[in-house]
C-alpha cells in the first residue's frame, strides 16, 4: 500500500475514535494495562491490525515502553495514566521516548494518550520528520 497523507490522516481519526470511546466508557483510574486491552480491541474492532510491544521481538524496548501499540505498521499509540497538567516535564520527557519509538521504527505517526488526567482525555499527535505535512493539532476529548 502506498502511504499517503490522506491514510495517515484517517489512521489517525481512527485512532482518535477509538481512544474516545474507551475515555468515555471507562474514565480515568484504570492501570495502564486495562487501557492497553481496552484499545487494542477498539482498535481492532476497527479492522486495525495491532501489536504490542510483547508481540513483537522486533520491537523489544526497555520496560518503560511496554504500553504501547502499534497499529496498522505505519503508527505507535504510547499510553500513559499521568495525573498530571499535558505539559509537565514528565509528559514531555516521555513524548520524547514516542519520537525516538518512532525515529528507531521508521513508522510516520505517533500518539501519545494520557488517560490519566479527569474530565478529559489529551491526545498529542507526534509526527516523524519526513512526514512534517502531516501537522495535526492536540486534542482533549
Amino acid at each position: 500500500m502506498m502511504l499517503t497523507t490522506t491514510y495517515l490522516q484517517q489512521l489517525y481519526s481512527q485512532m482518535v475514535e477509538s481512544a474516545r470511546a474507551v475515555y468515555h466508557k471507562y474514565g480515568p483510574g484504570m492501570q495502564l494495562a486495562a487501557y492497553q486491552a481496552l484499545l487494542r480491541a477498539e482498535l481492532e474492532a476497527r479492522s486495525l491490525k495491532v501489536v504490542s510491544c510483547t508481540e513483537a521481538p522486533e520491537m523489544q524496548m526497555p520496560l518503560e515502553f511496554c504500553h504501547h501499540l502499534y497499529v496498522a505498521d505505519q503508527a505507535i499509540i504510547q499510553l500513559l495514566t499521568v495525573p498530571q497538567h499535558p505539559a509537565s516535564t514528565k509528559l514531555f520527557e516521555l513524548q520524547q521516548q514516542l519520537l525516538a519509538m518512532l525515529q528507531y521504527t521508521g513508522y510516520p505517526l505517533g500518539l501519545s494518550i494520557n488517560f490519566g488526567v479527569p474530565m478529559k482525555l489529551h491526545i498529542l499527535p507526534i509526527v516523524a520528520c519526513n512526514h512534517i505535512d502531516l501537522l495535526i493539532p492536540p486534542k482533549e476529548l
